[in-house]
């Protein structure tokens, strides 16, 4: 099977690359299975504003339909906040990463390990590399990068989509998921 190419071209992740996330129902099946769910949000899901303020708001509304603990780093701290929303922590991108790697961390809420990791808005090579640190530091904790370019260093990603076919992919997974 044929992987479509990371949206960077020159980045190569060696032999384990993504999953392509080709429905919702994917995405619902990995949260039917975790145990202890976790959305990072940073607020660079596009290079428009407009387009971006309409990303995150898909993503709070996902990670509060779904029960998601919500990690808030960056400005998305500040755009949570402007829409009344308290994430469950407001820490930077790459410590939050580091905390996911340690076994001993207790997660953000203290219930324990998280074992699955959505991330999304981060620039994509900050993301790039997170995801590369969290496959071969944390090899069990299944991340899913739900931004709507190819991350191939995590476990799950959509393929390069077009905006509107990945705001429609989440909304889609909002109305599956469905709790």
């Amino acid at each position: 099977m044929t992987r479509p190419a990371p949206w960077q071209t020159a980045e190569t992740c060696g032999t384990r690359q993504a999953g392509i996330i080709k429905g919702p129902q994917v995405l619902a099946a990995l949260l039917k299975k975790a145990r202890h769910p976790l959305m990072l949000v940073g607020n660079q899901g596009s290079r428009d504003p407009e387009e971006a303020d309409e990303a995150l708001n898909a993503v709070i509304f996902l990670a509060q339909k779904a029960g998601i603990s919500l990690v808030a780093s960056g400005k998305a701290v500040l755009s949570c906040r402007e829409r009344g929303l308290s994430p469950d922590s407001t820490i930077p991108a790459t410590d939050c990463a580091n905390r996911l790697s340690d076994p001993a961390w207790a997660g953000v809420d203290g219930k324990g390990p998280h074992d699955l990791v959505f991330i999304i808005g981060l620039p994509y090579g900050m993301e790039w590399t997170l995801l590369s640190g969290l496959k071969n530091g944390a090899p069990a904790l299944i991340t899913v990068a739900l931004d709507r370019y190819y991350h191939p260093q995590a476990s799950w990603s959509f393929a390069n989509l077009a905006h509107h076919e990945w705001l429609e992919m989440i909304s889609e997974t909002t109305r599956v998921i469905g709790r």
